[in-house]
């Protein structure tokens, strides 16, 4: 641990009144509910240098003071719910690497106003559009040609909205 961030490595818990926490360049998979419920934190630092990375369900939910997260080009999989219900969060970037992005891996982020997906993603599973769900008003920019998403007609929907509300 460093005087301002709680060092994250496997298998450690997590107390709820942590802060800033800093990933370990050991870990290659941060476990479901990992960080469920730390409303105070406001910070996560990601080591560039993580090998193949995943990021469990519903790893960061609850996290109401999370204001933005950079997920380095290591982390390969964003699982179901991840950062759901991180009303604060106002900007997500996501780096090449990046490959699946889970169900409802953003909803009720409803302070997001920024997101960026990288070209490498290749699936992101969707149900009613729920990626991001309330959501403020959410742009995304890179999106590969290549990638599928399961139910594709709300998700156009719900990017067409998007862009509207986005550039009036």
């Amino acid at each position: 641990m460093t005087a301002d961030y709680f060092l994250y490595t496997v298998g450690i818990v997590v107390p709820k009144t942590v802060t800033r926490i800093r990933i370990h360049h050991s870990v290659k998979h941060i476990p479901d509910f990992a960080f469920f419920d730390c409303t105070n934190l406001v910070e996560v630092d990601f080591h560039e240098g993580l090998y193949s990375i995943e990021i469990g369900n519903s790893a960061f939910k609850n996290c109401s003071l999370l204001r933005r997260c950079n997920i380095p080009s290591s982390v390969r999989t964003i699982g179901v719910a991840a950062f759901y219900a991180c009303t604060a969060m106002v900007e997500v970037e996501l780096r090449v690497g990046l490959r699946t992005i889970g169900r409802d891996a953003f909803m009720n982020c409803r302070s997001l106003l920024h997101i960026i997906i990288p070209s490498s993603v290749r699936s992101i599973s969707v149900v009613h559009s729920s990626i991001v769900v309330h959501c403020a008003a959410a742009i995304f920019h890179h999106l590969s040609p290549s990638f599928t998403v399961v139910h594709f007609m709300p998700v156009l929907h719900w990017l067409r909205w998007s862009f509207m509300r986005a550039f009036k």
